[in-house]
């Protein structure tokens, strides 16, 4: 049994498939060489090399429906933005309060985006403004929901290759970010009920070790979209051994940081994780940005074990 590492981005425009995926790898190898990492597990970093990993990239989808929107995209800008982002949150020993409150514009966001919309920053809900003005700015999202080719072709990219590795008898772990843990959790559910993945499930194949984060999985909105909301007897994926998600302070794609509650159903392991994002995008606080996630101590005290 191998042990099978899957990776999927989120929303937006994004670097081609090396560029991102090489920033995520690089996020989680420095967390897991940290001095307490490696004390704790010894051979940790061999076990990260060994593991099989598969980045499920769609990137190029959202980059060519995004621009069909009219939106402008600069590659090289992004990706020198990140590497640049990567190379800060290395300095860090401590992702708390007190070194997120030192960010620039660190909190704004949820203003910002309140006086976008003219409602209260404590009660905004960006998925609430569904439909009227969630194809404004986030088109990708709107067609994913539509059910577009987007969404289809979108979970096609996940959906082989995971198949493969669970009929293969790999110990998965998939970790998800922002609509990469829709498109995820949509896929898990289609494998868990879909008649065309009986022979998926006859192959009795280990449980999904599942890490969500920056998940917009909690909101009210999003989850009348996903697969299963409108059943009964299969409301949910049976396929998830063990959920941990991740939500960062003032994230407002996960505002409701609290995922337990809403899938208690499940009957499975949920565990929420509160933490602090130090990530710095153009000069300001992004604390949805994955690279900060990935890095990020907690992140990885969940992702060591599992290795």
């Amino acid at each position: 049994m191998s042990k099978h590492l899957f990776l999927i981005h989120g929303r937006n425009f994004k670097p081609n498939q090396k560029a991102l995926s090489d920033n995520w790898l690089n996020a989680i190898k420095h967390g897991l060489q940290r001095k307490n990492v490696i004390s704790k597990f010894k051979n940790v970093m061999n076990d990260f090399k060994n593991a099989k990993k598969t980045f499920v990239y769609y990137g190029d989808l959202s980059n060519r429906l995004l621009k069909a929107h009219n939106l402008s995209y600069d590659e090289a800008r992004d990706i020198s933005n990140r590497m640049t982002c990567l190379k800060k949150l290395k300095t860090y020993k401590k992702f708390d309060k007190k070194n997120y409150k030192k960010l620039p514009g660190a909190g704004s966001v949820l203003d910002d985006l309140a006086r976008i919309f003219n409602r209260p920053a404590d009660a905004f809900d960006i998925f609430g403004v569904i439909p009227q003005l969630i194809g404004l700015f986030a088109p990708d999202m709107k067609d994913y929901w539509e059910e577009r080719n987007f969404a289809m072709d979108a979970r096609a990219r996940l959906t082989k290759p995971l198949s493969n590795a669970l009929i293969n008898g790999d110990d998965v772990c998939l970790v998800a970010h922002s609509l990469g843990s829709i498109i995820s959790y949509d896929v898990l559910w289609k494998f868990s009920h879909y008649g065309e993945y009986q022979e998926l499930r006859k192959s009795k194949p280990k449980k999904v070790t599942f890490i969500t984060i920056g998940s917009p999985l909690g909101n009210e909105t999003v989850k009348r979209y996903l697969k299963g909301s409108d059943k009964k007897g299969a409301k949910y994926p049976s396929l998830v051994r063990k959920w941990d998600n991740f939500a960062a302070e003032d994230d407002y794609i996960s505002h409701d940081q609290t995922l337990a509650n809403d899938y208690r159903g499940m009957l499975t392991n949920i565990t929420d994780h509160h933490i602090y994002n130090l990530a710095v995008r153009n000069r300001k606080s992004n604390p949805h940005h994955s690279t900060g996630y990935l890095i990020h101590p907690e992140f990885i005290g969940v992702l060591a074990p599992w290795l």
